[in-house]
C-alpha cells in the first residue's frame, strides 16, 4: 500500500490517500543482501555447511548469538529457500536444520566475501587506525585535554 502526494521522505510518499501499486523489483544483488546480509546469516550458514545440525549445536557453535536471534535468522533463512527445518515425532520432539542446494549454491559466494574480508582486513584496519588517530588530535580535543590538566604549582628557587 503507498499514500500518494507531492513530496516523498525517504522514499515512502507522504499524503492522506491510499494506493495500492506493486512495490519495485529488486536489483538481484539487493536481492542476494537481503537474504544473506546481517551479523549472523552468515555464521549460520557456515554452521549448516558443515552438515546438519540442531538448534542447541548452533546456539553453542556460534558464541555472542542470542536464542532469539538465532531463531529469527533459521526463520529467515527458511522462508527463503535457503535452510530446511525438520521435525521428528520423537518424544520429546527433535529439530533439525540443514542447507538445502538453493543454500549449497551460496557456498561459493560466502567464500568470496571471506576472501576479500581476509586480504583488505590489513589495509581496513589501518584506514581506521589513522581516522582515530586524526580525530584523538584534533584541536578541540588538545584544547578540551588542556582545560582538564589541574593548575601547574611554579616554585621559585630560594636564594
Amino acid at each position: 500500500m503507498r499514500i500518494r502526494c507531492t513530496r516523498a521522505i525517504y522514499g515512502i510518499q507522504c499524503g492522506t490517500r491510499p494506493n495500492m501499486t506493486k512495490r519495485p523489483e529488486l536489483c538481484s544483488v539487493e536481492t542476494t543482501a537481503r537474504i544473506v546480509g546481517g551479523r549472523w546469516k552468515a555464521a549460520v550458514l557456515e554452521q549448516l555447511f558443515q552438515g546438519t545440525k540442531r538448534f542447541s549445536e548452533l546456539k553453542r557453535a556460534i558464541t555472542g548469538m542470542t536464542q532469539r536471534t538465532l531463531s529469527h535468522q533459521l526463520r529467515d533463512l527458511q522462508s527463503a529457500g535457503i535452510v530446511e527445518r525438520t521435525v521428528f515425532a520423537d518424544a520429546p520432539p527433535r529439530v533439525v536444520y540443514a542447507i538445502t542446494p538453493l543454500g549449497r549454491s551460496l557456498r561459493p559466494l560466502l567464500d568470496a566475501m571471506c576472501h576479500w574480508g581476509k586480504s583488505h582486513s590489513a589495509a581496513m584496519a589501518l584506514r581506521k587506525l589513522r581516522a582515530s588517530d586524526r580525530a584523538a588530535v584534533s584541536p578541540s580535543t588538545v584544547a578540551r585535554a588542556f582545560r582538564a590538566l589541574p593548575p601547574k604549582k611554579v616554585s621559585r628557587p630560594s636564594d
